[in-house]
């Protein structure tokens, strides 16, 4: 129930899935056996328990952020790179702090607590003059923090066009896709664990 869910929470309400293929940045090792959701999204069809009621508190590591080769040409440099991986990290703080326990500290242990890694690779830039949207491949695994145990995990290629972009507006597409990503993430978080 749970994998179906995640799956319907990557890939609708967001913005429309791209159906070119999935990279992968080697966070979640071998894809080789998840399972195809539609044209972009792939989710681990052997991820830990069926549900994740009882986890009250998470621990975010810092999203990280992979630039596509087009977007290295075009000199996106390492400090919008990591303005990204904020942003990301800043919208998952704001949405997960209403329902669950932000834990800072990574040493911190219990049966309550899960940590949530967030990979986003192959990043090419959109062209709000030209209509042409950006991109990007979103990975996510939560694991259970007493076990080190993956309890989900997915693949999603995505990203969208905000709406009412101006040309200087240079990550308003990547804030409405990671706002919009953190949120139904959320959701889907309060619903699976009964909080």
């Amino acid at each position: 129930m749970f994998k179906t869910r995640l799956g319907l929470i990557l890939c609708t309400g967001l913005m429309a899935c791209a159906s070119s293929g999935i990279s992968e940045s080697g966070l979640l090792g071998d894809t080789s056996g998840f399972e195809r959701r539609g044209d972009s999204l792939l989710v681990d069809p052997l991820a830990g328990a069926d549900s994740l009621r009882g986890y009250t508190r998470v621990h975010m590591e810092p999203v990280l952020v992979y630039l596509g080769p087009e977007a290295r040409e075009r000199g996106v440099g390492p400090v919008q790179q990591r303005h990204l991986g904020q942003l990301f990290r800043r919208a998952l703080r704001t949405e997960l702090s209403q329902y669950f326990v932000l834990v800072g500290d990574p040493a911190e242990r219990g049966s309550d607590l899960m940590d949530l890694r967030v990979v986003i690779t192959d990043v090419e830039p959109g062209d709000p003059e030209s209509g042409v949207p950006g991109n990007g491949t979103v990975e996510v695994e939560l694991l259970a923090t007493s076990t080190g145990e993956r309890l989900v995990a997915a693949i999603s290629r995505k990203w969208g066009r905000a709406p009412h972009t101006a040309p200087d507006e240079k990550h308003a597409e990547a804030e409405f896709a990671f706002q919009a990503w953190s949120t139904e993430l959320r959701e889907w978080l309060v619903a699976a664990t009964g909080r």
